[in-house]
């Protein structure tokens, strides 16, 4: 099989990105510390976990090498394959935890070096099992869903009176204030209608990764997939560019802080979401009328 130019790319950047991960893993374990390079000083004596997330992120690199290397053939797919979608899933999650660890502290040369690295590992690896092993169904159509799921419950635990991460939610002014009350005209159209969207859009999933067990017609999957795929995309691009530009702009510390979690958390959820509503909308496209 020809190996691509985007495919090597995405393989060696991932393999790149890993060993940057090594670096500072070894650092921190001769320094004792806990952490990333950008987030809060924490010591204590964790030279050998530190040691052990630096060989994980050697054996990553390797895998992401193996899969434009001929020496990598010799690998089994069915065990090379499922290895870096492992990978993959667990950069994907480091995104939410640098994000977390990072919330709330000024943003400095590190910190953003830490958000790039994080994300360049998540997507590089992504991309690396997507191009060795193809876009998977119904593999992708169960990330989709549980993605879809994390939100929605989210809005659904909001709904019934939960506070988990309500405050960084990315509200100001009244919104907020009224959020914050789970005032019910509030949680009507702001949490239940979310709750009510999400299990339309997990139907939607499972629609398009079993076409068999349905009748419903084509368009009425790649229309719904399209609102989702452009609603969510814009949301995460316009949230990212919006972040970015006015921060060091802000003086009020708690929208500060919102501007923050928003860069840190919500932002890459929603782009991570949109990009798979997108490889939903691509499934649905090809997908027999």
């Amino acid at each position: 099989m020809e190996i691509t130019g985007l495919r090597r790319f995405a393989a060696y950047a991932a393999a790149a990105l890993a060993l940057v991960y090594v670096a500072y893993k070894v650092w921190f374990a001769i320094d004792g510390r806990l952490g990333i390079p950008g987030g809060p000083p924490m010591y204590g004596q964790v030279a050998l976990p530190q040691l052990g997330n630096a060989s994980l992120g050697l054996l990553a690199a390797t895998l992401a090498v193996a899969t434009v290397s001929g020496w990598g053939r010799r690998i089994p797919r069915w065990l090379l394959a499922p290895a870096c979608w492992l990978t993959a899933v667990m950069f994907c999650l480091g995104i939410v935890a640098v994000g977390m660890q990072l919330a709330g502290r000024p943003v400095t040369i590190l910190s953003v070096l830490d958000i790039v690295v994080v994300v360049g590992l998540g997507t590089s690896f992504a991309a690396t099992a997507v191009f060795y092993d193809g876009v998977r169904w119904p593999l992708v159509g169960w990330i989709a869903i549980a993605w879809t799921v994390g939100y929605g419950g989210l809005k659904l635990s909001w709904a019934l009176g939960g506070d988990f991460l309500l405050a960084q939610a990315p509200l100001t002014g009244e919104l907020r204030q009224m959020a914050l009350e789970h005032q019910p005209g509030f949680a009507l159209f702001g949490f239940w209608a979310t709750v009510l969207l999400a299990l339309v859009g997990i139907a939607v999933i499972v629609a398009v990764s079993y076409p068999a067990i349905h009748h419903l017609p084509r368009w009425m999957l790649a229309g719904c997939a399209s609102v989702a795929t452009s609603i969510l995309l814009l949301r995460g691009i316009l949230g990212a560019v919006s972040d970015v530009a006015h921060f060091g702009l802000v003086a009020d510390p708690l929208e500060m802080s919102l501007l923050r979690w928003d860069f840190a958390l919500w932002t890459p959820y929603f782009l991570v979401w949109g990009v798979l509503w997108a490889l939903i909308l691509r499934r649905s496209l090809m997908s027999a009328p």
